[in-house]
């Protein structure tokens, strides 16, 4: 039976605005084989937000609206293990990206302007040596007056950031109670995260709140990069930050 006309002046309106996306959004629909539940970093390197955004896959799946005016932007979903998607996309669009977590860099990814090649993460934080820390709560129970704080994030995910507690136990050995320190995870799962193998004798203090690049001081930070290290003096400005301990912050603990 063909349909009324006045029927079809409401429906391909419809049709086409769930064919193209929704004006003043983006629309990026995940399906990604081999991964269960898991948030998944969006950034834009060029203004395509404002801050971090996060995919939430559940059963692998996952279908996120983002505001967007304009475009095209460079967009990058970033994997657990920081491999990342990159693409360039609009206002209006839906980015469908069909793929498996085990061969990262394979991905089909369709419904954008452009699609670009892996590369390694652009580093955006906005940590820079005279800087004030911002305020946050973990931090100030952390500290000591008169003493620097050592922080140092990590995840039990990801492979070889265990070495942060390694690295905190070779300044306490060298500096003592002179300076604190917190070891700040970001892990997502909470049978993970105790199942870990801690120090039980450390002396830093640690938190948790399972998550992830999510958690308030990491969002603050732009931490994106595990294992990474921030030495904040006793005034509370940062002395040094990095993810190579030997290198950024080891020196600086020395004119501390």
């Amino acid at each position: 039976m063909p349909i009324p006309k006045a029927l079809m002046t409401v429906l391909l309106p419809l049709l086409f605005l769930s064919c193209e996306g929704r004006r003043g959004s983006l629309r990026i629909d995940a399906r990604l084989k081999n991964i269960d539940q898991a948030d998944l970093l969006i950034l834009s390197t060029d203004g395509g937000l404002s801050d971090i955004d996060t995919l939430h896959l559940v059963k692998g799946r996952a279908q996120h609206d983002i505001a967007l005016q304009g475009g095209p932007y460079t967009f990058i979903i970033l994997y657990p293990n920081m491999a990342g998607i990159r693409f360039m996309a609009s206002e209006g669009q839906t980015v469908k990206v069909r793929g498996d977590v085990l061969q990262t860099g394979r991905e089909e990814i369709t419904g954008c302007d452009s699609i670009l090649p892996p590369d390694t993460l652009i580093q955006t934080l906005p940590l820079k040596v005279g800087r004030a820390m911002p305020k946050d709560s973990v931090l100030n129970a952390s500290r000591r007056a008169g003493k620097p704080l050592l922080v140092a994030f990590w995840a039990n995910w990801k492979s070889g950031s265990n070495i942060a507690q390694r690295n905190l136990r070779d300044a306490h050995t060298t500096y003592g109670d002179s300076i604190a320190m917190l070891l700040y995870s970001l892990d997502v799962d909470e049978k993970m995260y105790k199942a870990a193998w801690r120090d039980p004798q450390s002396p830093w203090k640690e938190h948790c709140d399972l998550r992830g690049f999510q958690s308030p001081l990491a969002r603050k930070l732009k931490i994106t990069k595990l294992p990474y290290f921030i030495l904040v003096n006793a005034q509370g400005r940062i002395q040094g930050h990095g993810s190579n301990y030997d290198r950024d912050i080891k020196p600086q603990l020395s004119k501390k």
